[in-house]
């Protein structure tokens, strides 16, 4: 009970000897607040006028890129398109070949009896001599009438 006492003896000497806090702040207290007031207000104008014009900045960056994105998807939309008109004009192409080939060989036989010394002969001797089917007559036939016209 002793060190209760005594604790609060010192606790009231001590509220007693220490000057008073000053309470309400004196008038240049509050122009210097004030100043700072405007100051920090100001601070936050420029900031928020930042704010808008990188959130201005931000959607149109947004909306370019949506745009490139789009771009980018019909691109790629189209080049797979251009890649099935490209297997098809190949499939086009080895069929075309195919048909090179079969209609090569007569042409290459024709040649042969050209050279050979068989072109005085009239062409349908040439064609009947000729060893291929019955499909490829009428074939023949019209090549032949075109060399003659040549």
């Amino acid at each position: 009970m002793y060190a209760i006492r005594t604790g609060f003896m010192i606790t009231c000497l001590i509220a007693t000897l220490c000057p008073p806090a000053h309470a309400a702040p004196g008038p240049g207290d509050v122009r210097k607040a004030r100043h700072v007031v405007r100051e920090r207000s100001k601070e936050l104008g420029r900031a928020s006028a930042k704010l808008a014009k990188a959130q201005a900045r931000l959607d149109d960056l947004a909306a370019g890129a949506e745009r490139a994105v789009e771009a980018y998807n019909g691109e790629r939309v189209h080049l797979e398109r251009a890649g099935h008109t490209l297997e098809r004009a190949r499939a086009r192409l080895t069929v075309a070949d195919a048909e090179v080939e079969k209609a090569r060989a007569p042409v290459a036989l024709l040649a042969a009896r050209s050279y050979s010394g068989l072109d005085g002969i009239k062409p349908t001797f040439g064609m009947l001599t000729d060893s291929g089917d019955k499909d490829g007559f009428l074939h023949r036939a019209s090549t032949l009438a075109a060399l003659d016209v040549e």
